[in-house]
Parts: C-alpha cells; sequence; structure tokens
C-alpha cells in the first residue's frame, strides 16, 4: 500500500529546450547554440530527482564553459603555476549543469549531487562558472535566521580539490540582514575533514597542518537598500601576517543600482592553483578576479536594462609579507600598467524568455599592455525557449 500511494503520488515533468546566446561585435564574435531537456520526477511533495542536460556548440576558437564579455581564455589568479586553457574544438559538447536528490520541507533543504550555486555577496560564490559536486547540501530556513551549508568536490584539473562553506543570516528586524560565512578550498586525503556541517572551519584550520588550504571569512550587512560585504583571505586572529581581502558595496534605489567592489592582488590565491578559489582557472569568487577597482551602474523599469560600468584591472600594488620570500621577483601580474574598460549595455527583455540590446565598450591598456586599445560594439542575443510536459 505504501509503495501504491508512493506511486500515484508522483510526477515526472520533461521540459526541453532551446538556448541562443550571442555577442556580435567586430573583433572576437561569439556564438552558442544549446538544446537540451531539465527532467524532474518528484516523490510527493518533499522529495525527487532533478536533472538538466544539454548538446551545445559554441562558434569561437577558444572559450570557457560560461562566458562574459570580458572572459579570458585562461584566469589568471596571480599564480606561479601554468594556467589550464579550457577549449572546445569538438562538433558538439556535452554539458550537465544539475544532478541531484533533494528533500525540502517548510524549513529544511537537502540535496547530494551536481548543481550551480551562488550565495548572496559578488565575492564570495558566483554562479557563472561550473557546477559543484555536492557531498551534501543543507539549508535551513527559520523566522530570523538562515543557516546554509555545503561539502563540494571540485573537478579541476587538481586532484581532489574540495570547497566547504557554511553561511549565517540573522534577521534581528524587518528590513536588517547580518551575513557570516567562512569557505575553505582544501586538497588531501582526508576528504572528511571539513565535513562536519557546523564546526567552525576557522578552528579545525588553525589547529592543524596536514596539507595546503585556502580559507576565506566573509561579513556583511544589508538595511533597506543599502548592502556592504568584506572578505578576508586568510584572515588571522592569533597570529602576525597579513590578511587580503575585498568589499562590495551595493546602492539599489529604484530603479537604480550601483555597486562598487575592490579587490587587492593575491587575495584568492597563494601561488598555486592547489588551494586558489577557481575551478579550471575560472573564478569561483568574483568573476573578473583581484587586483580590481570596478563601478558599475544600472536603470531598469519596465523590461527596459541600461548598465555602464568603469573597471579597472592592475590597480596598483599591495605590498605583501610573502613578496620577499625568495619567490620570482616579477610575478606574473600587472603591476604599474592599468586595463580600464567603460562600457555601456542596453538590453529590452523579450517576454519572459531572454533578452535583446547593443553594447559599446571601451578598452585602454588591454590586457595590461601599455597603448594597447580596443573598441566593442555590437549585437547581445539571449534567447531560451521551454515547453514544460507533464508526463505522469
Amino acid at each position: 500500500m505504501l509503495l501504491l500511494s508512493v506511486l500515484f503520488a508522483s510526477h515526472l515533468i520533461f521540459t526541453p529546450f532551446l538556448k541562443v546566446e550571442s555577442f556580435l561585435y567586430n573583433e572576437h564574435p561569439f556564438t552558442l547554440f544549446e538544446g537540451g531537456a531539465l527532467v524532474k520526477y518528484t516523490f510527493g511533495k518533499s522529495a525527487g530527482i532533478k536533472l538538466n542536460g544539454s548538446i551545445f556548440r559554441t562558434f569561437e576558437k577558444d572559450t570557457l564553459s560560461y562566458r562574459d564579455i570580458f572572459s579570458r581564455i585562461e584566469y589568471y589568479p596571480y599564480s606561479y603555476d601554468k594556467q589550464p586553457v579550457i577549449t572546445h574544438y569538438r562538433l558538439f559538447e556535452v554539458r550537465f549543469t544539475e544532478g541531484y536528490m533533494y528533500y525540502q520541507n517548510k524549513e529544511f533543504f537537502v540535496k547530494i549531487g551536481r548543481d550551480t550555486l551562488s550565495w548572496p555577496s559578488r565575492l564570495f560564490l558566483n554562479s557563472r562558472g561550473f557546477p559543484l559536486s555536492f557531498l551534501y547540501y543543507i539549508n535551513y530556513r527559520g523566522k530570523r535566521i538562515t543557516f546554509s551549508v555545503f561539502n563540494a568536490s571540485l573537478l579541476d584539473t587538481v586532484d581532489l580539490k574540495r570547497l566547504a562553506a557554511q553561511l549565517v543570516i540573522l534577521n534581528p528586524g524587518k528590513e536588517l540582514s547580518i551575513y557570516l560565512g567562512e569557505g575553505v578550498i582544501y586538497t588531501r586525503q582526508n576528504m572528511l575533514k571539513y565535513v562536519n556541517p557546523v564546526a567552525p572551519y576557522y578552528v579545525i584550520q588553525r589547529t592543524s597542518d596536514d596539507g595546503p588550504e585556502n580559507l576565506m571569512g566573509l561579513i556583511g550587512i544589508k538595511y533597506k537598500w543599502i548592502s556592504f560585504f568584506f572578505l578576508n583571505d586568510d584572515f588571522i586572529i592569533d597570529r602576525g601576517g597579513t590578511s587580503k581581502y575585498g568589499t562590495e558595496l551595493e546602492v539599489k534605489i529604484k530603479p537604480f543600482s550601483f555597486i562598487f567592489i575592490r579587490i587587492p592582488r593575491y587575495t584568492y590565491t597563494h601561488y598555486t592553483d592547489t588551494n586558489s578559489w577557481s575551478i579550471n582557472g575560472v573564478p569561483i569568487g568574483y568573476l573578473y578576479g583581484p587586483d580590481v577597482l570596478d563601478f558599475y551602474a544600472g536603470f531598469e523599469k519596465n523590461g527596459w536594462n541600461v548598465s555602464g560600468c568603469y573597471l579597472n584591472h592592475g590597480e596598483g600594488r599591495i605590498e605583501e609579507h610573502w613578496e620577499h620570500s625568495g619567490m620570482p621577483k616579477n610575478p606574473p601580474v600587472p603591476s604599474g600598467v592599468v586595463e580600464r574598460v567603460r562600457g555601456l549595455k542596453i538590453t529590452r527583455s523579450v517576454k519572459e524568455s531572454g533578452e535583446i540590446g547593443i553594447f559599446y565598450y571601451n578598452i585602454h591598456n588591454y590586457l595590461n599592455k601599455k597603448n594597447r586599445k580596443e573598441q566593442r560594439i555590437g549585437i547581445y542575443i539571449n534567447l531560451f525557449i521551454d515547453k514544460e510536459l507533464n508526463l505522469w
């Protein structure tokens, strides 16, 4: 009887989709055609399985598995390792972005498997890169507190690379939120070192020394229309040394928004890719990596979106204690030559299936090479068409 009740309470939903994304401009045009399907099988109201796979074709010589107007064929987080270059030369590629089992009720959500993830701050986690393979992901949502924690493997060229993170959001007032988070990249045979979902990672790391790790701490506050986040890379309380950091300030007064981001060089990495906050060279934290001083402004109303940016990559030096540690004197990082990007983008939503628009970007000292200029003007297309079919 129990088996029959579960069978009749289950649902199978099949959603085929077609995606077209394109940046059409003079120097490096990019077009992506992708077709696939989302399959969701639910057991009653509380549990289920979700799968999302696709076949895609990109028309560009070198490309990342995510696309951005300023993406490079390789990401340079100031590492002394040779950076991986991710290229696609086959006629078609297969993408598997979602594949997990889940259980949920009014307060808890738990999943095991593969999925993308983003958390409140742009400095900490973004969803534009590679999916994570979760050993577990747990989310608890109460009246005054929200707690999220996960442990996941990263399919990187570095073996056994894992990411564990936890985030607490306190809501003491109606429009006030306080964020406390920490995360650690680690590589070791002991994959269970950070598997305890409630243990403080700072204490675990500082009381052991059995492998390369990179610990991040995050604090933030949001009140009404303003939010501020501070990221500390390798935050050190009881020892000497120099911490690395990142700051993010966002102001939203509808229909306007303003974002300011400052991240010094060396944040997110420790000389090598072993514990850098990246997957195959693609950033896990801020999309454009460290050594930036970036500003964004936007206007959104009635389906129209106008956004501008002023980006500075390679913005000056920060003196760190390991610069005199005997490592190479001329690290492969921008120093003294700042790449400056001024851009404007205007888009219009196409019902609920995507957007189209135009953009213009003027780049000075392109790729941090003095007096090298580039202009990008073109058309942006992002269309997504799907059809949900209830098969059971």
